[in-house]
């Protein structure tokens, strides 16, 4: 059943397909976790990253997300939600969740601080979910 109304604010421009190279591999990760514990830290970062993958939106924001992050997908933050979210068009103002994401400028509320900003690509819009 759809859930109709759903309040976001998104980021008008679309995701693009993930070909972000890595600028950190393990050895880097190794160096930054020095007199912690690297295992521990490695561990916990493959986890949250299994079955992800990252991405860049058109407006240059790089992103982890959803394996299945296509081309054409939108970023939003769900009113009330603490992190944004990749949705994917299915008609006219109806959108599907292909799941959560994680874009570093977008969290913990920022999103919302920016909407007020001109020029910063956000949008207050009512859409619905199916």
């Amino acid at each position: 059943m759809p859930n109709k109304g759903s309040r976001v604010v998104a980021n008008t421009e679309n995701a693009n397909e993930a070909k972000v190279p890595s600028s950190v591999d393990i050895h880097v990760l190794r160096k930054l976790a020095d007199g912690g514990n690297a295992d521990r830290f490695l561990d916990a970062a493959a986890t949250a990253c299994a079955w992800r993958q990252t991405f860049e939106t058109k407006g240059g924001l790089i992103g982890v997300g959803p394996r299945s992050v296509a081309e054409g997908d939108v970023i939003c933050i769900l009113f009330g939600a603490d992190i944004p979210f990749v949705i994917r068009p299915q008609g006219a103002a109806a959108y599907s969740v292909v799941g959560e994401c994680y874009i570093g400028p977008l969290m913990r509320g920022e999103a919302v601080k920016k909407l007020s900003s001109p020029g910063s690509g956000l949008e207050d819009s009512w859409i619905e979910l199916l």
